[in-house]
């Protein structure tokens, strides 16, 4: 019986003439990239819209939640005042409120949280000419499943596009928060068709940290891009047939604006 749980691949672009980007393939690294070092100016940026607490109840409700998490650190007294000043300021300041809350939220996201942006499409056009070199580098692909269970703490999947800006209620759960949060982005990179893997980290990690180093198995194959030089289609199939990795070579199909790949090794 086949083993369908591998059937699922996405690739990563790469650049064959830099050593970091070679190194995915070499030493089957992959780094977990801070999130404000991302393309997309809005990526992890996606804040709590305080403004959607339009009413006491809900202002109320939502300083109760975040007031649980440090009532047993103060006094009640003190609690009550605080909590009761808080519920004012979401009414009364709530742009200075906001702003501290984004400053918050963008800190810790950026400290304790790494992005693997990957793509379910490894034939775009435009992927190959702006992340492998103007299709002169390489494209790797991996197996999702294997992906998804190789750190308890990593959540991945598909990036949802619209025009729409997501609005995220301080009073929805969790969950569906972090989603709307990490995993949506605007329709014009929807050409991208991203798969998107978030890893938290318990402490603020270093660039070494951010790395993961995974099994040879992981890899599903290897793409040559259409322009690689024969140095370095000659090295990449040398990696490839030692660690038992199937490689393919993009080409250019004439008459048409797509590309395809056929099987080399």
């Amino acid at each position: 019986m086949p083993d369908t749980s591998r059937e699922l691949i996405v690739f990563k672009y790469r650049n064959w003439t830099d050593q970091f980007h070679k190194d995915v393939l070499l030493k089957n690294e992959l780094f977990f990239a801070p999130p404000a070092s991302l393309n997309d100016p809005y990526d992890h940026l996606v804040p709590t819209n305080l403004q959607l607490l339009d009413t006491d109840a809900k202002r109320r409700e939502y300083a109760e939640s975040i007031g649980k998490r440090f009532i047993d650190q103060l006094p009640a007294a003190f609690y009550q005042r605080k909590q009761e000043q808080f519920i004012y300021d979401l009414e009364h300041n709530t742009h200075a409120l906001q702003c501290r809350l984004e400053q918050i939220e963008s800190n810790a996201y950026n400290s304790h949280y790494g992005v693997l942006s990957l793509s379910f499409n490894c034939l775009s056009k435009v992927m190959w000419s702006q992340y492998s070199d103007k299709h002169q580098g390489y494209c790797i692909g991996f197996y999702e499943n294997l992906l998804q269970n190789v750190h308890e703490q990593i959540m991945g999947g598909p990036i949802a596009y619209s025009d729409e800006y997501p609005q995220v209620h301080p009073l929805e759960d969790l969950e569906s928060q972090v989603w709307k949060k990490r995993m949506r982005k605007a329709k014009g990179w929807e050409y991208e068709a991203e798969y998107r893997i978030v890893r938290g980290f318990n402490n603020p990690p270093s660039d070494n940290d951010r790395i993961l180093v995974l099994p040879n198995h992981f890899i599903a194959e290897v793409i040559i891009g259409a322009k690689a030089c024969d140095q370095t289609k000659s090295e990449i199939l040398a990696v490839c047939r030692e660690k038992g990795i199937r490689v393919f070579q993009a080409k250019l199909m004439p008459f048409q604006y797509e590309i395809s790949k056929e099987l080399l090794s």
